[in-house]
């Protein structure tokens, strides 16, 4: 499926010569000519003299999401990120997020002051903090007029093992002297196995010293920048990728439906229900409770009520081992949409049906703002730029 990873988990930013990280900054990983986002430093061949080669390639993010990064590139050298103000958003809807007690730094800025780069052979001094460690181990480094995160693009190292050594981390990123960016310990098991972009807020610099005092505003940038990023991807660009995923996946079933404007069958609970038993029948050659309504109600020749044919999808939906996706899209051009989100809770709240995953797409009306997030979580639900969806629709 079509990914963005922004979690807070260690990201360790490698200091060099090309690059001005600093803690809360930004790292998105982006193809260059040997590598395709991400590196896994772990997978190494030993050579002559003591050096490592690489082994392997992890694939580069969809073109959808490469198309939407050189977009907002782009967009960025002529002005100025939203990831400021998506910052700053956050901290008006859910004040909590920035108050700094013992118990929690909370997701802002944690100043410039207790940002310290030291050098790599200068290891920490025993605590919780650089409070004992001595200011001649520090690299200076020029000022920043602006606690605004910055943004950097370049090849991400992932791998199994946590680097906090400076000297491992620079041996590492010399080794493959790829323009190592960042350190990080997720993305490398996840590149080959679905399209996806590695974003990471860099909340320490992979060494002795690393403590966990940034990792929740770091947590905060990388999604700003994620949520900015989801503005310039095309919503139908993203739906193609998404069931284009999916139907590669061997092991789940994909089922899907259009409620199209323009064809009054294609706009109900009931066009929708005949088209996922058609499909799951399709992917099954003997589906008794099917055949059991067909002739019940005279061989087809009458028609089931909406309550017959959720029972039989259901039971079909159940039987099934695999995984299951139901991908339903514009569901706003639904002309029973109290049915359809009651169909929706129907599901989500069956434990039967625990392995039937639900997709959707629709334009924020009434009936699902106020129902759907509370049945999905508000996590789980991704807002596209309505610019973007005004061209699709006019193309």
């Amino acid at each position: 499926m079509l990914q963005l990873m922004s979690r807070h988990r260690r990201r360790n930013p490698r200091p060099d010569d090309g690059y001005d990280i600093r803690l809360g900054d930004i790292a998105v990983s982006y193809p260059n000519e040997t590598a395709g986002g991400v590196f896994q430093y772990d997978l190494v061949k030993a050579m002559d003299g003591g050096k490592c080669k690489r082994i392997g390639f992890l694939r580069p993010p969809p073109l959808v999401l490469l198309k939407a990064i050189r977009e907002i590139k782009s967009i960025h050298e002529l002005g100025d990120s939203k990831v400021p103000y998506f910052l700053r958003e956050m901290l008006e809807k859910e004040p909590k997020m920035g108050k700094i007690s013992k118990k929690s730094p909370g997701y802002v800025h944690q100043g410039l002051e207790n940002d310290h780069l030291f050098k790599a052979e200068y290891k920490h001094i025993t605590g919780p903090n650089c409070r004992g460690c001595e200011s001649a181990g520090k690299v200076e480094r020029d000022a920043r007029d602006t606690t605004d995160p910055e943004i950097h693009y370049g090849i991400i190292a992932s791998g199994n093992t946590l680097v906090k050594d400076a000297a491992v981390r620079d041996r590492i990123a010399a080794d493959f002297g790829e323009g190592c960016i960042c350190f990080e310990m997720e993305a490398a098991g996840l590149m080959n196995h679905f399209p996806c972009l590695v974003i990471r807020g860099i909340c320490d610099y992979a060494d002795s010293h690393k403590n966990d005092q940034w990792q929740r505003y770091a947590s905060a940038t990388a999604a700003a920048y994620a949520k900015e990023l989801l503005e310039h991807v095309p919503v139908a660009e993203t739906y193609a990728t998404i069931l284009d995923r999916l139907n590669k996946d061997n092991d789940r079933l994909i089922c899907s439906f259009f409620f199209d404007f323009g064809d009054k069958r294609q706009q109900t609970v009931d066009g929708m229900l005949r088209s996922l038993a058609f499909q799951l029948h399709k992917c099954e050659a003997d589906f008794v409770d099917l055949s059991n309504l067909f002739q019940a109600h005279q061989n087809g020749r009458d028609q089931p009520t909406i309550k017959a044919l959720k029972d039989v999808v259901y039971k079909m939906l159940k039987s099934q081992k695999k995984k299951t996706s139901i991908v339903m899209d514009a569901l706003d051009e639904s002309e029973t949409r109290d049915d359809l989100v009651q169909w929706m809770k129907d599901v989500i709240f069956t434990p039967e049906l625990d392995h039937v995953q639900l997709i959707y797409t629709n334009r924020p009306e009434p009936e699902f703002v106020r129902d759907i997030p509370s049945l999905i979580g508000e996590e789980n639900r991704l807002a596209l730029d309505k610019q973007s969806i005004n061209i699709d629709i006019r193309s």
